[in-house]
Protein backbone atom coordinates (compact mmCIF):
# COMPACT_ATOMS: atom_id res chain seq x y z
CA UNK A 1 0.00 0.00 0.00
CA UNK A 2 0.93 3.72 -0.53
CA UNK A 3 2.03 5.35 2.26
CA UNK A 4 2.55 9.00 0.90
CA UNK A 5 -0.24 10.82 1.82
CA UNK A 6 0.62 13.80 -0.22
CA UNK A 7 0.22 11.62 -3.15
CA UNK A 8 -2.90 10.11 -1.86
CA UNK A 9 -4.30 13.34 -1.41
CA UNK A 10 -3.36 14.84 -4.28
CA UNK A 11 -4.59 11.84 -6.40
CA UNK A 12 -7.60 11.91 -4.57
CA UNK A 13 -8.41 15.44 -4.72
CA UNK A 14 -8.40 15.39 -8.44
CA UNK A 15 -10.79 12.92 -9.12
CA UNK A 16 -12.92 14.23 -6.53
CA UNK A 17 -13.08 18.02 -8.53
CA UNK A 18 -13.15 16.49 -12.13
CA UNK A 19 -16.23 14.09 -11.08
CA UNK A 20 -17.69 17.04 -8.97
CA UNK A 21 -16.99 19.09 -12.32
CA UNK A 22 -18.82 16.48 -14.49
CA UNK A 23 -21.67 16.02 -12.24
CA UNK A 24 -22.69 19.88 -12.39
CA UNK A 25 -22.25 20.09 -15.76
CA UNK A 26 -24.34 16.77 -16.77
CA UNK A 27 -27.05 17.43 -13.67
CA UNK A 28 -27.19 21.05 -15.48
CA UNK A 29 -27.96 20.23 -19.13
CA UNK A 30 -30.25 17.22 -17.53
CA UNK A 31 -32.07 19.59 -15.03
CA UNK A 32 -32.56 21.83 -18.42
CA UNK A 33 -33.37 19.20 -20.81
CA UNK A 34 -36.45 18.50 -18.30
CA UNK A 35 -37.62 21.96 -17.84
CA UNK A 36 -37.68 22.59 -21.72
CA UNK A 37 -38.87 19.23 -22.85
CA UNK A 38 -41.10 18.62 -19.79
CA UNK A 39 -42.23 21.62 -17.29
CA UNK A 40 -40.82 22.85 -14.39
CA UNK A 41 -43.07 20.27 -12.31
CA UNK A 42 -41.25 17.13 -13.69
CA UNK A 43 -38.08 19.11 -12.15
CA UNK A 44 -40.13 19.40 -9.13
CA UNK A 45 -41.47 15.94 -9.07
CA UNK A 46 -37.63 14.38 -9.23
CA UNK A 47 -36.53 16.72 -6.23
CA UNK A 48 -39.67 15.42 -4.11
CA UNK A 49 -38.41 12.03 -4.12
CA UNK A 50 -34.53 12.49 -4.42
CA UNK A 51 -35.71 14.21 -0.56
CA UNK A 52 -37.68 11.37 0.23
CA UNK A 53 -35.08 9.36 -0.36
CA UNK A 54 -32.46 10.91 1.63
CA UNK A 55 -35.14 10.42 4.16
CA UNK A 56 -35.50 6.92 4.21
CA UNK A 57 -31.60 6.87 3.65
CA UNK A 58 -31.00 8.17 7.37
CA UNK A 59 -31.41 3.83 8.25
CA UNK A 60 -27.96 4.42 7.77
CA UNK A 61 -26.95 6.57 10.50
CA UNK A 62 -23.37 7.14 9.88
CA UNK A 63 -22.21 3.31 9.68
CA UNK A 64 -20.36 3.59 6.83
CA UNK A 65 -18.81 6.45 8.24
CA UNK A 66 -18.08 4.69 11.67
CA UNK A 67 -16.56 1.50 9.60
CA UNK A 68 -14.47 3.82 7.69
CA UNK A 69 -12.71 5.32 10.80
CA UNK A 70 -12.74 2.33 12.07
CA UNK A 71 -10.51 0.93 9.64
CA UNK A 72 -7.37 4.02 9.70
CA UNK A 73 -5.72 2.12 12.39
CA UNK A 74 -5.18 -1.58 11.20
CA UNK A 75 -5.25 -0.44 7.55
CA UNK A 76 -2.11 2.00 9.06
CA UNK A 77 -1.12 -1.03 11.25
CA UNK A 78 -1.16 -3.90 8.34
CA UNK A 79 -3.81 -5.89 10.60
CA UNK A 80 -5.62 -7.62 7.78
CA UNK A 81 -7.78 -9.87 9.98
CA UNK A 82 -9.05 -6.75 11.78
CA UNK A 83 -9.79 -5.04 8.36
CA UNK A 84 -11.41 -8.26 6.89
CA UNK A 85 -14.18 -8.39 9.91
CA UNK A 86 -14.99 -5.08 9.64
CA UNK A 87 -15.50 -5.79 5.87
CA UNK A 88 -17.86 -8.83 6.96
CA UNK A 89 -19.57 -6.98 9.71
CA UNK A 90 -20.56 -3.83 7.57
CA UNK A 91 -21.74 -6.22 4.70
CA UNK A 92 -24.22 -7.54 7.30
CA UNK A 93 -25.08 -4.02 8.18
CA UNK A 94 -25.47 -2.78 4.55
CA UNK A 95 -28.13 -5.85 3.90
CA UNK A 96 -29.98 -4.83 6.90
CA UNK A 97 -30.23 -1.09 6.00
CA UNK A 98 -31.30 -2.30 2.29
CA UNK A 99 -34.35 -4.26 3.85
CA UNK A 100 -34.94 -1.26 6.80
CA UNK A 101 -35.06 1.19 3.45
CA UNK A 102 -37.07 -0.85 1.05
CA UNK A 103 -39.52 -1.79 3.82
CA UNK A 104 -39.67 2.16 4.91
CA UNK A 105 -40.35 3.29 1.46
CA UNK A 106 -43.35 0.12 1.07
CA UNK A 107 -45.17 2.14 4.04
CA UNK A 108 -45.20 5.44 2.91
CA UNK A 109 -46.30 4.62 -0.34
CA UNK A 110 -49.73 4.96 -0.12
CA UNK A 111 -49.29 8.36 1.27
CA UNK A 112 -46.53 9.85 -1.70
CA UNK A 113 -49.62 11.73 -3.62
CA UNK A 114 -50.24 13.46 -0.45
CA UNK A 115 -46.52 14.39 -0.38
CA UNK A 116 -46.87 15.97 -3.61
CA UNK A 117 -49.27 18.28 -3.06
CA UNK A 118 -51.97 15.82 -4.00
CA UNK A 119 -52.12 16.98 -7.85
CA UNK A 120 -51.96 14.97 -10.54
CA UNK A 121 -48.80 15.45 -13.05
CA UNK A 122 -49.96 14.97 -16.71
CA UNK A 123 -48.38 11.73 -17.93
CA UNK A 124 -46.99 10.52 -15.14
CA UNK A 125 -48.12 7.83 -12.57
CA UNK A 126 -46.45 9.06 -9.40
CA UNK A 127 -46.57 5.91 -7.28
CA UNK A 128 -44.70 3.83 -9.89
CA UNK A 129 -42.35 6.78 -10.57
CA UNK A 130 -41.47 6.68 -6.96
CA UNK A 131 -40.90 3.08 -6.45
CA UNK A 132 -38.28 3.26 -9.06
CA UNK A 133 -36.55 5.67 -6.83
CA UNK A 134 -36.96 3.34 -3.61
CA UNK A 135 -35.70 0.31 -5.88
CA UNK A 136 -32.31 2.65 -6.71
CA UNK A 137 -31.74 3.95 -3.10
CA UNK A 138 -31.62 0.21 -1.68
CA UNK A 139 -30.19 -1.48 -4.68
CA UNK A 140 -26.24 -0.84 -3.41
CA UNK A 141 -27.23 -2.13 -0.01
CA UNK A 142 -27.60 -5.29 -1.42
CA UNK A 143 -24.66 -5.32 -3.16
CA UNK A 144 -21.45 -4.37 -2.94
CA UNK A 145 -21.65 -1.14 -0.47
CA UNK A 146 -18.65 -2.18 1.84
CA UNK A 147 -16.24 -2.62 -0.58
CA UNK A 148 -16.33 1.35 -1.33
CA UNK A 149 -15.80 1.76 2.51
CA UNK A 150 -12.22 -0.07 1.92
CA UNK A 151 -11.18 2.09 -0.61
CA UNK A 152 -12.02 5.04 0.93
CA UNK A 153 -10.15 4.22 4.38
CA UNK A 154 -7.05 2.98 2.32
CA UNK A 155 -6.47 6.47 0.91
CA UNK A 156 -7.76 5.11 -2.88
CA UNK A 157 -10.71 7.27 -3.19
CA UNK A 158 -9.78 8.13 -6.36
CA UNK A 159 -11.37 4.87 -7.68
CA UNK A 160 -14.05 5.38 -6.64
CA UNK A 161 -14.47 8.84 -8.16
CA UNK A 162 -13.29 7.56 -11.16
CA UNK A 163 -15.62 4.71 -11.53
CA UNK A 164 -19.02 7.45 -10.71
CA UNK A 165 -17.32 9.85 -13.15
CA UNK A 166 -17.43 7.61 -15.99
CA UNK A 167 -20.53 5.65 -15.21
CA UNK A 168 -22.30 9.29 -15.22
CA UNK A 169 -20.86 9.88 -18.52
CA UNK A 170 -22.76 7.01 -20.00
CA UNK A 171 -25.54 7.71 -17.56
CA UNK A 172 -25.98 11.54 -19.04
CA UNK A 173 -25.36 10.57 -22.48
CA UNK A 174 -28.04 7.66 -22.43
CA UNK A 175 -30.94 10.10 -20.35
CA UNK A 176 -30.15 13.16 -22.57
CA UNK A 177 -31.06 11.00 -26.07
CA UNK A 178 -34.08 9.38 -23.35
CA UNK A 179 -35.12 12.82 -22.98
CA UNK A 180 -34.70 14.64 -26.14
CA UNK A 181 -35.80 11.50 -28.77
CA UNK A 182 -38.58 9.51 -26.68
CA UNK A 183 -39.31 11.94 -24.17
CA UNK A 184 -40.12 9.05 -21.35
CA UNK A 185 -39.36 9.86 -17.78
CA UNK A 186 -39.86 6.46 -16.74
CA UNK A 187 -36.98 5.67 -18.52
CA UNK A 188 -35.28 8.19 -17.53
CA UNK A 189 -34.92 7.34 -14.01
CA UNK A 190 -34.95 3.81 -14.27
CA UNK A 191 -31.39 4.93 -16.24
CA UNK A 192 -30.19 6.01 -12.65
CA UNK A 193 -30.78 2.26 -11.27
CA UNK A 194 -29.26 0.69 -14.09
CA UNK A 195 -26.33 2.93 -13.40
CA UNK A 196 -26.21 2.36 -9.62
CA UNK A 197 -25.66 -1.30 -10.34
CA UNK A 198 -23.02 -1.11 -12.96
CA UNK A 199 -21.18 1.17 -10.64
CA UNK A 200 -21.15 -1.04 -7.85
CA UNK A 201 -19.96 -4.40 -9.53
CA UNK A 202 -17.00 -2.03 -11.35
CA UNK A 203 -15.89 -1.06 -7.76
CA UNK A 204 -16.01 -4.66 -6.55
CA UNK A 205 -13.75 -5.73 -9.27
CA UNK A 206 -11.46 -2.67 -8.33
CA UNK A 207 -11.59 -3.23 -5.15
CA UNK A 208 -10.68 -6.90 -5.70
CA UNK A 209 -7.83 -6.24 -7.93
CA UNK A 210 -6.14 -3.38 -5.82
CA UNK A 211 -6.47 -5.45 -2.96
CA UNK A 212 -7.15 -9.07 -2.50
CA UNK A 213 -5.55 -9.48 0.58
CA UNK A 214 -8.77 -8.27 2.03
CA UNK A 215 -11.87 -10.25 2.20
CA UNK A 216 -15.33 -10.56 3.74
CA UNK A 217 -14.41 -13.05 6.87
CA UNK A 218 -14.14 -13.17 10.55
CA UNK A 219 -15.72 -11.37 13.65
CA UNK A 220 -15.06 -8.26 15.68
CA UNK A 221 -15.23 -8.45 19.19
CA UNK A 222 -17.66 -6.87 21.33
CA UNK A 223 -15.74 -3.88 22.47
CA UNK A 224 -15.13 -3.32 18.68
CA UNK A 225 -18.45 -3.39 17.91
CA UNK A 226 -19.43 -1.10 20.79
CA UNK A 227 -17.04 1.35 19.49
CA UNK A 228 -18.67 1.42 16.49
CA UNK A 229 -22.27 1.97 17.78
CA UNK A 230 -20.27 4.63 19.94
CA UNK A 231 -19.70 6.26 16.92
CA UNK A 232 -22.74 5.83 14.90
CA UNK A 233 -24.57 7.28 18.17
CA UNK A 234 -23.17 10.48 17.51
CA UNK A 235 -22.91 10.11 13.52
CA UNK A 236 -26.66 9.50 13.48
CA UNK A 237 -27.32 13.04 15.13
CA UNK A 238 -25.21 14.94 12.49
CA UNK A 239 -27.19 12.48 9.47
CA UNK A 240 -30.45 13.71 11.47
CA UNK A 241 -29.79 17.07 10.94
CA UNK A 242 -28.27 16.90 7.24
CA UNK A 243 -31.43 15.65 6.13
CA UNK A 244 -33.39 18.10 8.20
CA UNK A 245 -31.72 20.90 6.28
CA UNK A 246 -31.78 19.05 3.10
CA UNK A 247 -34.69 17.19 2.67
CA UNK A 248 -37.53 18.65 4.45
CA UNK A 249 -37.53 21.71 3.21
CA UNK A 250 -38.46 20.19 -0.07
CA UNK A 251 -41.09 18.32 1.47
CA UNK A 252 -42.37 20.92 2.82
CA UNK A 253 -42.43 23.16 -0.39
CA UNK A 254 -44.11 20.69 -1.85
CA UNK A 255 -47.11 19.90 0.50
CA UNK A 256 -48.19 23.28 1.19
CA UNK A 257 -46.44 25.44 -2.28
CA UNK A 258 -46.43 22.85 -4.60
CA UNK A 259 -44.53 21.74 -7.41
CA UNK A 260 -43.38 25.08 -9.23
CA UNK A 261 -42.10 26.51 -5.79
CA UNK A 262 -40.15 23.35 -5.32
CA UNK A 263 -38.11 23.51 -8.52
CA UNK A 264 -37.51 26.87 -8.67
CA UNK A 265 -35.99 26.56 -4.81
CA UNK A 266 -34.39 23.36 -6.25
CA UNK A 267 -32.41 25.31 -9.15
CA UNK A 268 -30.92 27.64 -6.42
CA UNK A 269 -29.79 24.61 -4.08
CA UNK A 270 -28.78 23.01 -6.95
CA UNK A 271 -26.33 25.95 -7.69
CA UNK A 272 -25.23 25.89 -4.43
CA UNK A 273 -25.10 22.31 -3.89
CA UNK A 274 -22.49 22.00 -6.77
CA UNK A 275 -20.14 25.00 -5.37
CA UNK A 276 -20.37 22.54 -1.92
CA UNK A 277 -19.61 19.42 -3.46
CA UNK A 278 -16.36 20.40 -5.03
CA UNK A 279 -15.44 21.80 -1.46
CA UNK A 280 -16.36 18.91 0.23
CA UNK A 281 -14.86 16.09 -2.73
CA UNK A 282 -11.72 18.12 -1.45
CA UNK A 283 -12.17 17.62 1.50
CA UNK A 284 -13.57 14.13 1.68
CA UNK A 285 -10.21 13.20 -0.61
CA UNK A 286 -8.09 14.65 2.21
CA UNK A 287 -9.75 12.40 5.15
CA UNK A 288 -7.97 9.17 5.09
CA UNK A 289 -4.36 10.77 4.35
CA UNK A 290 -5.71 13.41 7.52
CA UNK A 291 -6.84 10.49 9.75
CA UNK A 292 -3.00 8.75 8.77
CA UNK A 293 -1.15 11.92 9.99
CA UNK A 294 -3.46 11.74 13.55
CA UNK A 295 -2.19 8.61 13.72
CA UNK A 296 1.39 8.62 12.36
CA UNK A 297 2.27 12.45 13.62
CA UNK A 298 2.54 14.54 16.75
CA UNK A 299 0.00 16.74 18.28
CA UNK A 300 1.95 19.94 17.30
CA UNK A 301 2.17 19.03 13.98
CA UNK A 302 -1.46 18.02 13.31
CA UNK A 303 -2.43 21.13 14.94
CA UNK A 304 -0.39 23.64 12.36
CA UNK A 305 -1.63 21.63 9.53
CA UNK A 306 -5.22 22.16 10.46
CA UNK A 307 -4.40 26.23 10.76
CA UNK A 308 -2.49 26.01 7.66
CA UNK A 309 -5.68 24.42 5.66
CA UNK A 310 -8.22 26.50 8.18
CA UNK A 311 -6.52 30.04 6.34
CA UNK A 312 -6.74 28.26 2.88
CA UNK A 313 -10.48 27.11 2.65
CA UNK A 314 -11.53 30.41 4.48
CA UNK A 315 -10.32 32.40 2.10
CA UNK A 316 -11.74 30.13 -1.40
CA UNK A 317 -15.21 30.05 0.69
CA UNK A 318 -15.03 33.81 1.44
CA UNK A 319 -14.33 33.90 -2.36
CA UNK A 320 -17.07 31.58 -3.46
CA UNK A 321 -19.90 33.35 -1.16
CA UNK A 322 -19.03 36.63 -2.47
CA UNK A 323 -18.82 35.25 -6.20
CA UNK A 324 -23.32 33.84 -4.81
CA UNK A 325 -24.14 37.77 -4.76
CA UNK A 326 -22.73 38.99 -7.91
CA UNK A 327 -23.74 36.14 -9.95
CA UNK A 328 -26.62 34.37 -8.37
CA UNK A 329 -29.51 36.71 -10.18
CA UNK A 330 -28.21 37.33 -13.31
CA UNK A 331 -27.93 33.45 -14.37
CA UNK A 332 -31.29 32.07 -13.23
CA UNK A 333 -32.69 35.04 -15.48
CA UNK A 334 -30.40 33.74 -18.40
CA UNK A 335 -31.46 29.79 -17.13
CA UNK A 336 -34.87 29.54 -16.56
CA UNK A 337 -36.20 33.20 -17.22
CA UNK A 338 -37.64 35.47 -14.55
CA UNK A 339 -40.46 33.41 -13.55
CA UNK A 340 -38.53 31.12 -11.83
CA UNK A 341 -36.38 33.36 -10.07
CA UNK A 342 -36.42 34.29 -6.16
CA UNK A 343 -36.66 37.57 -4.74
CA UNK A 344 -33.07 38.85 -3.94
CA UNK A 345 -33.63 38.20 -0.22
CA UNK A 346 -34.01 34.38 -0.30
CA UNK A 347 -31.39 34.56 -2.88
CA UNK A 348 -29.07 36.29 -0.21
CA UNK A 349 -30.10 33.57 2.39
CA UNK A 350 -28.67 30.94 0.50
CA UNK A 351 -25.40 32.86 -0.23
CA UNK A 352 -25.27 32.90 4.27
CA UNK A 353 -26.49 29.56 4.20
CA UNK A 354 -23.17 28.55 2.00
CA UNK A 355 -20.98 30.56 3.97
CA UNK A 356 -21.76 29.43 7.81
CA UNK A 357 -22.33 25.70 6.65
CA UNK A 358 -18.81 25.32 4.61
CA UNK A 359 -16.47 27.14 7.01
CA UNK A 360 -16.34 24.29 9.46
CA UNK A 361 -15.85 21.91 6.62
CA UNK A 362 -11.68 21.37 7.88
CA UNK A 363 -12.04 21.56 11.53
CA UNK A 364 -14.95 18.56 10.94
CA UNK A 365 -12.47 16.65 9.02
CA UNK A 366 -9.91 16.53 12.38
Amino acid sequence: MDNSRSKNSKRNIGSGIVNGLSTIVFGFVIRTIVIYVFNEKYLGLSSVFNSLVSVLNMAELGFSTAIVVSMYKPLARGDTDVVCALLAYYRKICRRIGFLILGCGLIILPFVPRLVGGKRVEGLNVTVLFLFYLVDASASYFLFAYKTALLTAAQRFDLVKNTYTIVNLLKSIAQVVVLVLLENFYIYVLLTFFATILSNLVIFRISVHVFPQFISYGELEKGQKKDIRKQVGGLAISKLGQVARNSFDTLILSVYLGLTSVAMYNNYFYIYSSVCGIMWAITSAMQASVADSIVSESIEKNYQDLKKFEFIFGWIISWCTSCFVCLYQPFMKLWVGDDLVLKTLDMLLFCLYFYFMMMGGIRNIY
